[in-house]
């Protein structure tokens, strides 16, 4: 972890890795908050790449690049709603396969239930986010 409290990656700090720490934490229970250096947490870090069209840069004083976007707002979303595979992870339960109507093809469990509306918001977010900087890339050429 950096002075900044965001994490290096090929000797070079930028918000990809800011966001993978923060996933990681997330997806074993650890508060991203909590995760500091010198009072440097690795979310703060990871905000400070953000620009001011809300698009995140991949290096500090960098343009808008959409990798860096979308894994920052998937690391975002993660905070808010809890990692999606440990979602998914908990809420199989052993023994959920049914037979429907006899088969011998078993059923999925349900995943998701009232969280769909989550998924097509957070969905839609990041569709958006890629169409912005996707434009105001096509602006700058």
């Amino acid at each position: 972890q950096q002075e900044s409290g965001g994490f290096a990656s090929w000797g070079e700090e930028c918000a990809e890795s800011a966001a993978a720490v923060t996933r990681g934490l997330v997806a074993v229970g650890i508060d991203p908050n909590t995760m500091a250096k010198n009072g440097n947490t690795v979310f703060a870090a990871l905000m400070s790449y953000q620009l001011g069209d809300k698009s995140f840069s991949h290096i500090k004083g960098g343009k808008s690049d959409p990798m860096a976007t979308s894994q920052a707002l998937t690391a975002i979303g993660d905070i808010v709603y809890g990692n999606v595979f440990a979602r998914v992870r908990d809420s199989y339960t052993p023994g959920e396969f049914e037979k429907p109507g006899g088969t011998d093809q078993p059923t999925l469990p349900k995943t998701g239930g009232e969280n769909l509306l989550f998924y097509l918001a957070g969905a839609t977010l990041l569709c958006a986010g890629t169409l912005m900087v996707r434009r105001k890339q096509l602006n700058h050429k």
